[in-house]
């Protein structure tokens, strides 16, 4: 009976003890956490900034399906600006993701963990098995958790996107450098079309104005010529009767010494 009641408060003892550590590693847990609360709170306010920029791009998206000439290029432009808050609040995610992983990296340290100068752990299992024992083991396992998702997988994913973000920035200005030709094209095509209509319109004047000119200096011609032959055949008469009265002239000289020659 004695040996049973022993074992009870051994396995109460231990029991105790094992929520001893359970609480300790929970405290210790928050006590951490506290420490790197600024940098999470950061991260989670830029996560949802870039939500929201997100959501705002989308709508611009569905407004661009059917934009053309400038009302498209002032589209974006501001997707742009939409692409560089976006990209403003991912290096704010980063910078606060750097700082976790610094903290977590440090409070691994205290551990016996080392890094190599690339931030690699170069002990992990050796330095995992020497604290099995350790009543924080809990809580280091945690941390070395919280820090292979901050160094493994957010930190690599949130450069990525940083660069596709900022790809996608010198994408849509390709997209707007060709619209703007697009546009300028255009309108030197309408420009064009408008000066040759303008220059056919001259043309036609000109081609009017050169008719007229013509069909007077036809006229004017005409008449002209028949100045000209009226004035010849006045010319010719004049010379018929000069010549007629000096032929009869002669004529009558002729009968005069005929008169005379047969008295």
């Amino acid at each position: 009976e004695l040996t049973e009641n022993a074992k009870d408060w051994e396995n109460e003892i231990e029991e105790i003890i094992n929520d001893t550590q359970d609480l300790n590693n929970e405290i210790k847990k928050i006590e951490f956490e506290n420490k790197l609360k600024e940098f999470s709170n950061a991260v989670s306010d830029a996560n949802q900034n870039m939500e929201k920029l997100n959501n705002e791009l989308d709508i611009l998206d569905v407004k661009l399906e059917h934009a053309s000439g400038k009302e498209k290029i002032d589209l974006l432009d501001e997707q742009i600006s939409k692409w560089e808050e976006l990209i403003a609040q991912q290096k704010i995610a980063l910078d606060n993701m750097k700082a976790q992983l610094n903290g977590t990296q440090y409070e691994l340290s205290t551990y016996g963990f080392k890094f190599d100068n690339e931030g690699n752990i170069i002990n992990k299992e050796d330095t995992l098995d020497s604290l099995k024992d350790n009543a924080m083991y809990d809580y280091i396992e945690e941390i070395l958790e919280q820090w292979e998702d901050l160094y493994n997988d957010k930190i690599p994913n949130a450069k990525k996107e940083l660069i596709n973000y900022q790809n996608s920035i010198e994408d849509i200005r390709d997209e707007q450098l060709d619209t703007i030709k697009s546009v300028e094209d255009k309108l030197k095509d309408m420009y064009k079309k408008q000066l040759e209509d303008r220059i056919d319109q001259i043309e036609k004047e000109r081609d009017k104005e050169i008719e007229a000119i013509e069909k007077s200096r036809d006229a004017r011609v005409k008449a002209l010529q028949e100045v000209k032959e009226e004035y010849n055949r006045q010319n010719d008469e004049d010379d018929y009767n000069k010549q007629y009265e000096e032929q009869q002239n002669v004529i009558n000289e002729l009968n005069k010494k005929i008169a005379l020659a047969h008295p």
